[in-house]
């Protein structure tokens, strides 16, 4: 599990997301709050509401995946998403990370 080391989540989130990980290990997990950019800043968006028709992207600063996925994205064909993802101010590492996977398990 990758946890942003500015946020508190509950025992029984963690526990949720961990039993839905345990019902299927080939899928990416994200849960709780997210953040969200949009052209006005950043601001957060609640668990729960619908994503993409107001113009806004979900990171994820909390997921739960199976460790074969790091390996995934490190593997060098990544290198250059990786590269990218080091030279920007924001540093999301966490959406490459989501979309490195998202390809690999389609």
């Amino acid at each position: 599990m990758v946890v942003d080391d500015d946020l508190v989540i509950s025992k029984e989130t963690i526990d949720c997301a961990f039993g839905a990980w345990k019902r299927d290990p080939s899928r990416l997990y994200s849960f709780g709050e997210g953040r969200s950019v949009t052209s006005s800043g950043y601001g957060y968006k609640p668990g729960g509401l619908p994503i993409g028709n107001d113009g806004t992207n979900f990171l994820l600063p909390r997921m739960i995946f199976h460790r074969k996925f790091m390996s995934v994205y490190f593997e060098s064909h990544n290198q250059e998403v990786r590269d990218y993802v080091d030279s920007q101010e924001a540093h999301c590492d966490d959406i490459a990370f989501a979309s490195v996977v998202t390809k690999y398990t389609r």
